[in-house]
């Protein structure tokens, strides 16, 4: 989609430098899906693996909150459904939580075991797939990548992700 929308810019079809509002609406979807899942993470913890957890939450949750907010400004997107998509992102991580809590109630342990090991997979997978490969081709870092700023930048955000999963993975043991 954000292909088509370059496409139309440089034809000339669209030409108010906004983007169609589908594409936050796509990345709204694409970042609360892991929000929930590391919330659903939080949920079933135990309290020291609960801290490590809420780190890797609070080390993601505001970057993605304002890459988001940026693509929602740069779109056509109205007042109303800005605030409601953005209010759906925010309320993931909460709904995780107290699904996760929840879940722990109907499952065994072992069952757990495979909860969490799902639930953590499908977080860093998404949370890898955004840091190395969506948008790339126009990325600001990547075109900036020329200088070793930009590229150092570029690798900061990328190991603040496998940081992320690390702390994960540790929370969890392993």
């Amino acid at each position: 989609m954000e292909h088509r929308e370059e496409e139309l810019s440089a034809k000339g079809q669209r030409d108010d430098g906004l983007t169609s509002p589908v594409i936050p609406v796509i990345m709204t979807v694409m970042i609360a899906i892991p929000s929930f899942l590391l919330g659903t993470a939080l949920g079933v913890s135990g309290t020291a693996q609960a801290v490590m957890v809420f780190l890797a939450i609070i080390a993601h949750k505001g970057t993605a909150g304002f890459a988001l907010a940026v693509k929602m400004v740069r779109s056509t997107l109205g007042r109303f459904r800005t605030i409601a998509l953005y209010t759906f992102f925010a309320f993931s991580t909460p709904l995780g939580i107290i699904v996760g809590e929840n879940a722990q109630e109907y499952l065994s342990a072992h069952e757990m075991l495979e909860v969490k090991g799902f639930i953590l997979a499908a977080a860093s997978g998404v949370f890898l797939y955004l840091s190395t490969t969506h948008g790339l081709r126009d990325n600001p870092l990547l075109v900036q990548c020329k200088n070793h700023r930009g590229f150092f930048a570029m690798l900061a955000g990328f190991a603040l992700t496998v940081g992320v999963r690390l702390l994960m993975g540790e929370a969890h043991g392993g």
